[in-house]
């Protein structure tokens, strides 16, 4: 802090010693109540330094707020596109779920023909066989 306050500590002293105190004791209190106002004691310059430095400091918590914002915002986009991404992702597992739902119904059906198939022939064969070996 800054030693802008002027005081008379001689006046100070003499108005102790005329009030009856030891002069060497109103001396020690004259310096004593001068260190402190120096260093206890605020100017007008440490005020406005600390106003200032409030100012700045303002200043800065306002431009942290622009950036958490600006943040918010880019968080709000990705998540937007991660939702939209996810959306993709669904539709083409739907999609490719729904081929192999059909590929599957496909081939079952293939091969009940099959199995029917073999089982007429198989009966066939047998009914040909008991004919044969009557």
């Amino acid at each position: 802090m800054g030693q802008a306050i002027a005081i008379d500590t001689l006046a100070y002293a003499k108005k102790l010693i005329q009030a009856g105190m030891p002069q060497q004791q109103a001396e020690v209190q004259a310096q004593v109540l001068r260190e402190i106002i120096d260093t206890n004691l605020a100017t007008k310059r440490d005020i406005a330094e600390v106003k200032a430095d409030i100012e700045r400091v303002k200043a800065d918590i306002e431009r942290v707020k622009a950036d958490i914002e600006r943040v918010k915002a880019d968080i709000e986009k990705v998540r937007a596109e991660l939702k939209a991404d996810i959306e993709r992702v669904k539709a083409d597992i739907a999609k490719v779920k729904a081929e192999l739902e059909l590929k599957i119904e496909r081939t079952k059906a293939e091969l009940i023909k099959w199995i029917m198939g073999m089982l007429i022939a198989q009966s066939a064969v047998i009914v040909g066989l008991m004919q044969i070996l009557k």
